[in-house]
């Protein structure tokens, strides 16, 4: 989310870096077994017989990589295990940006409105937030860099931009 998502109804989330414009519906249990079928526009994922409607942003794969290769990046998500798991099979197809550890998703036992970098195991001063949601980091606003929300736009270039100011914090 949101690090890599906009969820509608607040069931889940997936971020500002990745995903999407998500509309839940209910699935009928034969939907069920199809829970993950691509389109070029939009890719269905269904958890819990709710599907969501995911919708990659511009440019998500490419940014994954490059920021991968100047930082180690970490998926921070108010989505469910099972939705993020999902996700992440089109997020990074070849399980090659986000490693084991690097995805921290909701629990049932954690507020759903805060995120902490707390969950992470590395200095605070260290990290740098890429979100569209000042209010879920409210504690560690030193470390935001907003990015504007996705909402399914074709023409969105929020990760372009996010690229160029990551790329001249590294250098």
């Amino acid at each position: 989310a949101h690090t890599h998502a906009h969820a509608q109804g607040r069931q889940t989330g997936a971020g500002a870096v990745g995903v999407v414009h998500q509309a839940p519906r209910v699935a009928s249990p034969d939907e069920e077994e199809a829970s993950t079928q691509p389109s070029a526009d939009c890719i269905t994922l269904t958890v819990k017989n709710v599907q969501f409607e995911m919708q990659l942003r511009p440019g998500v794969h490419e940014f994954l990589k490059e920021m991968s290769s100047l930082f180690c990046i970490y998926l921070y998500t108010m989505g469910s295990r099972e939705y993020v798991e999902q996700a992440l099979h089109h997020l990074d197809p070849t399980h090659t940006v986000f490693r084991p550890g690097q995805v921290l998703a909701w629990h049932p036992a954690l507020d759903r409105t805060t995120k902490t970098l707390r969950r992470l195991l590395c200095h605070a001063q260290l990290v740098i937030i890429v979100d569209d949601s000042a209010a879920a980091w409210a504690q560690h606003l030193h470390n935001l860099l907003p990015i504007d929300r996705f909402t399914g736009a074709l023409e969105d270039r929020s990760l372009e931009k996010m690229a160029k100011r990551l790329r001249e914090i590294h250098a």
